[in-house]
């Protein structure tokens, strides 16, 4: 059993109320291409500190394998390997949050579209946590390698007790 209701009056919407719906709505239209915005900076900064410290490490290279043990260099290159591998990754999460996905998307109303915005929007933000996860992964395992390589630090590894 239904029951229909009648409206008798209605309070008029004030003009702050009305502005403030309005920069809500713009807020969330342009919600996806501003994370893209900043997905973009930072996919640009990743890039850019990678192309220096591997800069830096070709450099230094010479002069730190002079130095270094038959023990430190190949645990430094594991770990700097490692530490490429996450920088990769980290681009790649910044790209595909910067850019999105190819894809033929069906929009058949608003709705479609907004639903789509949404989850691209969070979908973007996410895989920029990751990759901002994943570049501060890197970072420690450079600056690992760097200990490992310049000054002798013992590789983690080799002090567990596996028996």
């Amino acid at each position: 059993m239904t029951r229909e209701l009648e409206i008798i009056s209605a309070r008029r919407a004030s003009v702050a109320g009305v502005e403030q719906l309005h920069r809500i709505r713009e807020m969330r239209r342009a919600q996806l291409y501003t994370v893209r915005a900043i997905a973009q900076n930072w996919r640009n900064g990743v890039g850019l500190a990678a192309v220096g410290g591997g800069a830096i490490a070709f450099l230094a290279a010479p002069d730190v394998l002079k130095e270094a043990t038959r023990q430190s260099v190949v645990d430094g290159g594991y770990l700097l390997l490692f530490g490429a591998v996450l920088t990769v990754i980290a681009v790649v999460f910044a790209m595909r949050a910067s850019f999105g996905w190819p894809l033929q998307l069906k929009i058949v109303d608003e709705n479609t579209l907004q639903e789509w915005e949404a989850k691209e929007t969070n979908r973007s933000v996410w895989l920029l946590r990751f990759s901002m996860i994943f570049s501060g992964l890197a970072l420690v395992a450079f600056a690992y390698a760097s200990a490992v390589l310049l000054f002798g630090v013992p590789f983690f590894w080799h002090q567990v007790d596996w028996a």
